[in-house]
């Protein structure tokens, strides 16, 4: 199928999206590093505890280790109260919520546009239709009633007494699947109401229409 025009399309909401899974990336990023940083302390700690019960059962100077220690656990402990807070921070200031005001005012500005721009057009260009489908009809309806005074014309020249059959008979369609398939009628409406191709419009038809309209560059 013929490859259809791009419409406009709100890009606000990718925008907003995207900055919201950039947020959620820097909360995450945050509490990670609390996280890592309250493990490296848990750990540090352990370390302590352990060197201080193999001083113990070894009766062996292991101070240096001890005080090493000490200032590893102090320093991580500035790093968990440093990461905790940053973590906090990142949850007030990275917050996926929306400005509504904004988002509402941008979508009634893509609103307006969206209009004027992609449905203006298609609404002119199907009065259009409607005028061009009046006068056709019109002169449908001329073209009948000037083949029924001809008709009545030869069936009074052919029995003046109106007793004989005349041949004559009506040029307009048969049946009800004629008139659907020529005409436009209610069931024509609510065809493409349903998004359903009409009787009498093939998609062979409507392909071939857009396949040209696209070799002829219009949109």
């Amino acid at each position: 199928m013929a490859k259809q025009k791009t419409l406009m399309t709100f890009d606000k909401v990718n925008e907003v999206l995207e900055q919201q899974q950039r947020n959620a990336e820097k909360r995450q990023e945050a509490n990670e590093k609390a996280q890592a940083a309250a493990a490296k302390l848990e750990l540090l700690r352990q370390q302590y505890e352990e060197e201080l019960v193999k001083g113990v059962e070894s009766e062996t100077d292991n101070a240096d280790k001890l005080n090493k220690l000490e200032k590893d656990i102090a320093q991580a402990e500035r790093e968990v109260k440093r990461a905790k807070e940053a973590a906090e921070v990142a949850r007030k200031y990275f917050q996926s919520t929306v400005n509504k005001d904004e988002f509402k005012a941008a979508f009634n500005e893509f609103k307006n546009e969206y209009k004027e721009k992609e449905v203006e057009p298609l609404l002119e260009a199907m009065r259009q239709t409607k005028m061009e489908l009046t006068k056709q009809f019109r002169e449908y309806q001329d073209a009948i009633a000037h083949y029924e005074r001809q008709r009545d014309n030869a069936k009074n020249v052919y029995d003046p007494t109106g007793r004989t059959l005349f041949f004559g008979g009506k040029v307009t369609p048969d049946t009800q699947q004629e008139v659907a398939y020529f005409l436009v009628t209610a069931q024509t409406l609510e065809d493409l109401q349903a998004g359903n191709l009409p009787s009498g419009v093939d998609k062979e038809d409507i392909e071939e229409e857009d396949e040209k309209n696209k070799k002829g560059g219009r949109k």
